[in-house]
């Protein structure tokens, strides 16, 4: 499904992140990225999510695109839309899911967040707006792929339990980059990539 070939990439010149690097990831499998701050593990997954080109080598990604979703370590959002504007911008524009006013009525109380519906997304903590971030895997979307950086960051213990659940019951491929190791050791399946 994935694989890199004996790849190079830096981002300045004698600055190598990755020399001669070769990774092989399968179809329907779940992985763990792990490895010290500054060894290149979101710099990993923006080469397999296609945002990166390599420098040097080969790099395949056979994988649905259109069913994928990437999760990322810093939530975006938009400051003066309020939380459930927002959350439809997020899943219907943005992500293009076409989902009914019903489909985020149960988003936002199966995320808890009724209480947070009409407030300013500049005036939310960052782990409700973690859980507008995550609310793709909420949805009856047939994802193929999930693609997520330090998706447990900020989110409460409720929430963490929530998440863990969905990704033990997801039966495609998973790749992850997670440093709260305690979090992940409760989860099925995993294959360790150490950076």
């Amino acid at each position: 499904m994935i694989n890199l070939n004996k790849i190079d990439f830096f981002y300045e010149e004698n600055k190598e992140i990755f020399k001669d690097f070769s990774l092989d990831l399968n179809e329907k499998s779940k992985y763990w990225l792990k490895g010290n701050n500054g060894t290149g593990k979101t710099t990993l997954l923006k080469i397999l999510l296609g945002v990166l080109k390599v420098k040097k080598g080969s790099v395949l990604l056979d994988y649905n695109k259109k069913k994928s979703l990437f999760i990322p370590s810093t939530p975006f959002y938009e400051p003066f839309m309020k939380l459930e504007d927002f959350l439809k911008f997020y899943l219907n524009k943005v992500l293009k899911l076409k989902l009914t006013q019903k489909d985020v009525n149960e988003i936002i109380s199966s995320l808890d967040l009724e209480v947070h519906r009409n407030t300013l997304c500049k005036d939310l903590s960052k782990g409700t707006i973690q859980k507008i971030i995550i609310s793709p895997l909420y949805t009856k979307f047939d994802w193929d792929c999930l693609f997520m950086d330090e998706p447990f960051e900020h989110l409460d213990m409720k929430t963490c339990e929530l998440l863990k659940n969905r990704i033990n019951k997801f039966e495609g491929f998973i790749f992850i980059i997670n440093h709260k190791d305690h979090i992940l050791y409760d989860l099925d399946g995993f294959n360790v990539v150490m950076l």
